[in-house]
């Protein structure tokens, strides 16, 4: 196996594994290959870790998935021809896959801009809804269409279309094990009806035990997007927290944002910024505020996925290249001015720098129409 050193490559390689039906890392017979993330410079080890916990905070979906693969014949992994033949945009992706009903991988292949520190992505964003969500960056773009991304090593791009829910476990750095979470995470994308069927088995509330006999336990997950309502059949017995991904913090959007839980106003929704995950409306729920049919009822008052002000990622962006002041002045102006989209397009094209500078401005500017 050997090969050769190279700390970007690896993380990449453990991003890859995230997303896939297996993550194991392999080292080979020589003293210059390893697979500790501690081994590796410090972004490299950085960005490891937090992909590594991240895929045990996955569990729920991933063993959903497992059992419907078992059961229903439907795999976790899908190349984009299978749901779209006849779009050839779908054979022009090879790497790019689904992950499960919810979330579509586009891995990154390429090394990073030495100026921006991003490194590009070709996406196709098919016709499954109108809008996508990156889980990560929390940028909202329009589907049916193919577009070039850009990502800094701590992120890949993973979108979820409208109407998606994503169990996670509710602890971000879960105990080693895999035992059913006693917090529950889901990542819940507005803009359309979803459901999501969470399979457990009841055996691991405890821990397995070799004799257990395992009995499989459904929670299924509703969002009626017409009502703004989510509702969780089987919550009790474990805290919840559910996180809508794009939704801004109230009073910065179009709308004011509240949330009733079980038909009760609740003061400790609120909004939170970005972590290890896109920032978004936060609801938290402790067990003991579960109804008493053991169900639980969310009520959004603005459950549609709102424009964006990209304002503040890019003035991130442009602080973190590294490249001229002035350049970040002439560009900054042309972003942050009241002209039409297609004007300011114009004008970052105009700017004689290299692509990799403009790619991932020009990414946000067109990543959702609806701001044009």
């Amino acid at each position: 196996m050997l090969g050769y050193r190279d700390d970007e490559l690896f993380a990449r390689w453990v991003q890859l594994g995230v997303f896939s039906p297996v993550l194991r890392l392999h080292s080979a017979d020589t003293p210059w290959g390893s697979k500790e993330p501690w081994l590796y410079g410090s972004d490299a080890e950085r960005v490891a870790t937090s992909f590594m916990r991240f895929r045990h905070r996955l569990v729920p979906y991933l063993h959903t998935l497992n059992w419907r693969f078992a059961t229903l014949d439907e795999p976790l992994v899908e190349p984009l021809y299978w749901k779209f033949p006849k779009r050839q945009e779908a054979f022009n992706y090879p790497n790019q896959y689904f992950f499960g009903p919810s979330l579509i991988v586009a891995p990154v292949v390429d090394p990073t801009d030495r100026q921006t520190r991003h490194a590009p992505v070709k996406v196709w964003l098919p016709p499954v809804a109108s809008r996508y969500v990156d889980i990560f960056t929390g940028t909202v773009y329009d589907g049916d269409r193919e577009l070039q991304m850009w990502r800094p090593l701590s992120q890949v791009p993973v979108l979820a279309p409208e109407g998606s829910i994503i169990p996670l476990d509710g602890h971000l750095k879960p105990a080693n094990g895999c035992k059913n979470p006693t917090s529950l995470e889901l990542l819940v994308v507005a803009g359309r009806d979803g459901k999501f069927e969470i399979v457990e088995d009841s055996v691991d509330d405890t821990g397995f035990k070799p004799g257990d006999c395992s009995s499989e336990r459904t929670t299924t997950v509703e969002w009626n997007q017409a009502e703004g309502r989510l509702r969780i059949d089987k919550a009790a017995g474990r805290d919840w927290i559910v996180r809508f991904l794009g939704v801004e913090a109230a009073g910065t959007g179009t709308r004011e944002i509240s949330v009733r839980v079980n038909g009760v106003d609740d003061a400790r929704a609120y909004f939170a910024p970005a972590d290890d995950l896109a920032p978004g409306q936060i609801v938290k729920v402790d067990k003991e505020e579960v109804g008493g049919d053991g169900a639980l009822t969310l009520q959004l008052s603005a459950p549609q996925l709102p424009r964006l002000d990209h304002t503040d990622k890019f003035r991130a962006l442009l602080l973190d290249f590294q490249i001229e002041f002035g350049l970040k002045d002439k560009m900054f102006g042309i972003l942050t001015s009241s002209k039409p989209t297609g004007v300011k397009i114009g004008e970052l094209l105009g700017v004689s720098c290299a692509e990799s500078i403009k790619g991932p401005l020009m990414e946000l500017l067109l990543a959702d129409s609806r701001t044009a």
